[in-house]
C-alpha cells in the first residue's frame, strides 16, 4: 500500500507517525486481517442448461418464416409498381 505525497511535504512526517502510532497499537494488523480473512463459502450456482434440437427449432423456424413473409411483401409491392406505372 503507498500514499503519494508531494517532495519535501510538511505532511509526510506528521502522517509516518499516526502510521506508526496505528502499527504499534496493532490496529493494522487487525484490519489487515479482517480485509484479506480468505473465506470458504461456496454459492450455489445451477447448472448449465444446453440448448437441444427441440429448443432451437422455433426461433430459426420463425426467423426462416419472417424472412420469407419479407421477400414476398418486396416481391408483391414491386409487382403492383410494375403494374401501376406500365
Amino acid at each position: 500500500m503507498g500514499w503519494n505525497f508531494q517532495k519535501d511535504s510538511e505532511f509526510t512526517g506528521l502522517f509516518n507517525h499516526h502510521l506508526a502510532q496505528v502499527i504499534e497499537s496493532g490496529l493494522w494488523n487487525k484490519i489487515f486481517k479482517d480485509f484479506t480473512e480468505v473465506r470458504s463459502e461456496e454459492f450455489w450456482l445451477p447448472d448449465a442448461a444446453s440448448f437441444g434440437f427441440e429448443s432451437v427449432m422455433l426461433p430459426f423456424q420463425t426467423l426462416v418464416c419472417l424472412t420469407i413473409n419479407s421477400m414476398l411483401t418486396l416481391l408483391c409491392e414491386f409487382l403492383v409498381y410494375r403494374l401501376k406505372f406500365k
